[in-house]
């Protein structure tokens, strides 16, 4: 029964790549970049790691024994199912109901006041962020030698965390109205991932990158899905050096024996704290009693996400904390660190299987149909705001609804206080110029 369910997935996955095709992704139809694509291939690797769990049958990610059945894993990855074509529903029902793409928004018209004004705006945030990776960089050492983690240390230092989130968003602001190719702007690039590799957080390769090929392609380089048969495996290699680099490395001589070390490139992808979508989903699903929340606790923390814990006390935690909490308790009172329960786990916990289902579906098409706005909108705003929106997603799908607020708000008051000054600014020009 799970080959079937495993390849009746496929199919659907299969199918919602065909939609990507769909002419009302305009430029996008087709790229590797197309939101729906990029939904496709997290999708593939959650089923791909229910292969891996099903054919392994343990789980030995947690400090508490969690005895598992191939059933229980069976009855996981139905639950995962389910809620996956709850998705599907909605994705389909967002793409059906959007009208179809203006082409005449493909081009990209800028005044010079908008480079101005994006050039300040990017200079200030990495200015910040600068002034914020000097200071990290006197932890890096305790970071590296696994005295401190970064949780632990981004906790005691707010206002860090807050200018290193601020960048991303600005680099999507600045690139929005500069050509890809130009020096300048692979210098801001470059520059960004210099600032940002201090945190040591892997993900920010795969935004930057993200916000770089939206640029590309918004701007007319083709960028076909194809891309992806190289792409991939080149990622998973830098992300695991990144993570060897950045995190273990105090405790290896080389990233050849860290390899060793998880069993190779295939334990080290699909059995690990890091990547146990399939782990945590089955172990949620078969307890449900134990990890249940209260309904839109999530969603709840999501608003409250930017006000300080201490100042507000109920503000909720999140799904993953619980769950670490409950399965890793050593892990979480002296690290921090969580063991992310996915956004499927997250709404299992809050809603159980058949709450989730309807929330599922509407979460989907509210983010499909956002993305499909902002790609009908100029280039330039599609260079913004995309690839927000589908890091929003990944940040869900990987981790939990409570966890998007990290990069949300972030991303909102970046957007904000450009479109605030860009307002003024027309404004003012409006009102001065010469009469005639």
């Amino acid at each position: 029964m799970f080959t079937a369910l495993w390849l009746f997935n496929l199919a659907v996955l299969v199918g919602l790549t065909v939609m990507a095709w769909s002419p009302k992704y305009g430029p996008l139809r087709g790229s590797a970049v197309n939101p729906l694509i990029i939904f496709v291939i997290f999708s593939l690797f959650f089923n791909i790691n229910f292969a891996v769990f099903y054919e392994r049958g343990t789980v030995n990610i947690f400090e508490r024994a969690v005895p598992v059945t191939s059933v229980d894993i069976l009855s996981g990855y139905v639950h995962y199912t389910l809620i996956f074509l709850a998705v599907a529903v909605g994705l389909i029902g967002a793409q059906i109901t959007t009208p179809p793409h203006d082409r005449s928004t493909d081009v990209i018209a800028t005044d010079s006041r908008d480079r101005i004004i994006t050039a300040a705006i990017f200079s200030v945030i990495l200015l910040v962020g600068l002034v914020g990776a000097l200071i990290t960089l006197k932890a890096l050492a305790d970071i590296l030698a696994g005295k401190l983690t970064r949780q632990l240390f981004f906790q005691s230092n707010p206002l860090l965390a807050v200018a290193y989130s601020l960048t991303c968003p600005g680099l999507a602001i600045y690139l929005s109205v500069r050509h890809p190719l130009k020096p300048a702007t692979i210098a801001a690039v470059i520059g960004t991932l210099l600032i940002l590799s201090v945190t040591g957080s892997r993900g920010i390769i795969i935004l930057v990158g993200l916000i770089y090929a939206i640029n590309l392609t918004v701007r007319g380089r083709s960028l076909p899905a194809y891309l992806y048969l190289f792409a991939i495996p080149i990622l998973a290699y830098l992300l695991a050096f990144s993570r060897y680099l950045l995190r273990e490395s105090w405790k290896f001589r080389s990233f050849a024996d860290f390899v060793a070390f998880r069993g190779g490139f295939g334990e080290l992808f699909f059995n690990s704290s890091e990547v146990a979508m399939a782990e945590t989903i089955t172990v949620i699903a078969n307890d449900p009693a134990t990890f249940s929340r209260p309904p839109f606790e999530g969603f709840l923390g999501l608003l409250m996400f930017p006000l300080p814990r201490s100042i507000f006390q109920f503000k909720p935690f999140s799904s993953p904390a619980h769950f670490t909490e409950a399965l890793s308790p050593a892990r979480w009172l002296t690290t921090q660190t969580e063991i992310l329960t996915t956004g499927y786990g997250d709404l299992i916990m809050q809603f159980g299987i058949w709450g989730a289902l309807p929330v599922a579906a509407v979460l989907a098409f509210i983010w499909l149909r956002g993305c499909l706005r902002v790609i009908h909108r100029p280039a330039m705003h599609t260079a913004i705001w995309l690839p927000l929106f589908i890091w929003w997603m990944y940040i869900f799908m990987r981790g939990a609804v409570f966890n998007v607020g990290a990069s949300m708000w972030p991303g909102l008051l970046a957007c904000g206080a450009y479109y605030t000054i860009r307002h003024i600014s027309f404004q003012t020009h409006r009102v001065t110029r010469p009469i005639g």
